[in-house]
């Protein structure tokens, strides 16, 4: 097929709502592998990047630059290339790349939180009923013996005392 780069296309590129981006020939300037969009689970759709200057209307520009400083120091240089560039153009939700994966990863973390919180509940919650189940079925058995706890008690110490149990040993 050839090498695309600097070579001219005709679309119409519709950025939604009506609105054209561009009508005219676009130059090719580069070419990039599949990107997710906007959704991070589906394919990944067919996209165009259209540069700034051959577009007829601009609705929003995206920058991404790669640097070996703190993102945050080299926000005023930006901001004055920008303005130097087109003082029209303002520079609004700069963050690093980091922030913006987090951003589109919130609602998951939200839901497995929530999951996670629920399911500890849950696990709280049945330890309390087996619990409650356990201590019931035990009163229910002492009952039934016919025996209360305090006169088993009273005749294990009278069997130690009294050396009829085997092995057994008074301890105090």
């Amino acid at each position: 097929m050839g090498n695309p780069i600097w070579k001219r296309v005709s679309v119409g590129v519709y950025a939604g709502y009506g609105a054209v981006l561009t009508a005219g020939p676009i130059e090719i300037v580069g070419v990039c592998g599949d990107t997710l969009y906007g959704d991070l689970h589906g394919a990944p759709p067919p996209q165009l990047f259209i540069p700034y200057v051959q577009q007829t209307q601009v609705r929003r520009l995206t920058y991404q630059i790669r640097t070996l400083t703190k993102p945050e120091a080299i926000v005023p240089a930006l901001r004055r290339v920008v303005h130097a560039a087109d003082p029209a153009l303002p520079l609004v939700d700069v963050r690093t790349h980091q922030d913006q994966i987090d951003s589109d990863f919130a609602d998951e973390r939200l839901l497995v939180s929530l999951t996670s919180a629920f399911g500890l509940l849950a696990l709280v919650l049945a330890s309390v009923g087996i619990y409650g189940v356990m201590a019931y079925s035990v009163a229910q058995r002492t009952r039934s013996a016919g025996y209360p706890v305090r006169q088993v008690d009273a005749l294990w110490d009278r069997a130690i005392r009294s050396g009829h149990a085997v092995g057994a040993q008074p301890c105090c």
